[in-house]
């Protein structure tokens, strides 16, 4: 009776905190604000919704540039990338990105105490580091750079997925950036340096695209289930490699297949065509990389299970459809129709 009187308390103490959680929109709805809901799409906005925020609560980032500090646990999200250009020839989502204004900037300090924030749907996302910042989780992102800007940071636990990683280096050639068990899966990743850093531990790649240059620096890194597109990697020495697709012989061989054509592996490379900035990179029917992966999976960032999601839109339910007679209900009962999207 005791234990299950303790488990009741600890579900009841769970569905209290998530049942406070507030939800808080930057630059949604400046023509009808919500008082305590809605804020100014603007830094102003943006650091008047944190300081409203209680650990663990969520704020909507609307279309604008952002440059802010967090020194608090919160769940940020934006609309995605590619906004209003998804052009992707095998699935009708345009609909899902008619987002009206610019593509968001996001520049974002860690302070102690934002352990464990999250991150989804950001684009140009840049985010510093001034603690030794844990659990973080960057998912669905367009991200340019993480850094640091205190000297012999340790940063653990940091889960990248589903994201772009474009001229993407960890640290700077002034301070010295560690990060512990990082996973890195299902990302397309253009141009990585990781010279800068001063360690990187424990650290996995799987199921992601590299192209461009990859400068691993000597670092101890494992690399399952990748492909990598023409890249050029640097001082990889030290790491290990397994069932990954490489268009050069730059990779040791074992079990990884090396020299094979680009053409034969995604439906749009070279040529895009029809197809969207990362849709391009979707495994042709017949491509090597098919079900090559450790346990059978496929190799990239569409393979495995977790599959990228085209713009990054982020895991939330959306919207598409509505239907009503009119904006004013003269039926009882008034009847609409509306259609949700998981984007999972």
């Amino acid at each position: 009776m005791k234990k299950l009187t303790t488990l009741l308390l600890v579900i009841s103490m769970l569905f209290c905190t998530v049942s406070h959680a507030k939800i808080r929109r930057v630059g949604g709805n400046p023509g009808n604000p919500v008082i305590g809901t809605d804020y100014t799409g603007d830094n102003a906005g943006l650091n008047a919704a944190i300081n409203d925020s209680n650990r663990g609560d969520t704020i909507f980032l609307y279309p604008g540039t952002y440059g802010i500090t967090l020194s608090k646990k919160l769940v940020i999200i934006g609309p995605g990338y590619f906004i209003n250009t998804i052009k992707d020839s095998t699935h009708a989502n345009a609909g899902l990105q008619n987002i009206v204004g610019s593509l968001n900037s996001l520049q974002l300090s860690l302070n102690p105490g934002s352990d464990s924030s999250i991150f989804l749907g950001i684009d140009s996302f840049m985010l510093y580091t001034n603690c030794n910042s844990n659990n973080i989780i960057i998912n669905r992102c367009n991200v340019s750079q993480i850094t640091s800007n205190i000297s012999n940071l340790i940063c653990q636990n940091w889960n990248i997925s589903q994201s772009i990683l474009n001229n993407f280096y960890l640290g700077m050639s002034r301070y010295s950036f560690s990060l512990y068990n990082g996973l890195f899966c299902n990302c397309l990743i253009v141009n990585a340096d990781l010279s800068f850093s001063s360690i990187i531990q424990n650290c996995m790649f799987i199921n992601n695209i590299f192209s461009g240059t990859c400068n691993l620096y000597k670092q101890k890194v494992q690399f399952i289930n990748n492909i990598f597109l023409n890249a050029n990697l640097i001082d990889f020495l030290f790491s290990s490699f397994q069932n990954n697709i490489s268009t050069q012989s730059d990779i040791p061989a074992g079990t990884n297949k090396l020299n094979v054509s680009a053409s034969s592996i995604f439906v749009g490379y070279p040529t895009q065509g029809s197809y969207s900035n990362d849709a391009r990179y979707k495994l042709s029917a017949s491509s090597p990389a098919k079900g090559f992966g450790v346990g059978g999976v496929d190799c990239g960032m569409f393979g495995g299970s977790n599959p990228y999601v085209l713009s990054g839109i982020p895991s939330i339910p959306a919207f598409y459809y509505l239907s009503a007679p009119s904006i004013n209900a003269l039926t009882n009962p008034y009847t609409i129709t509306f259609s949700v999207r998981s984007n999972n």
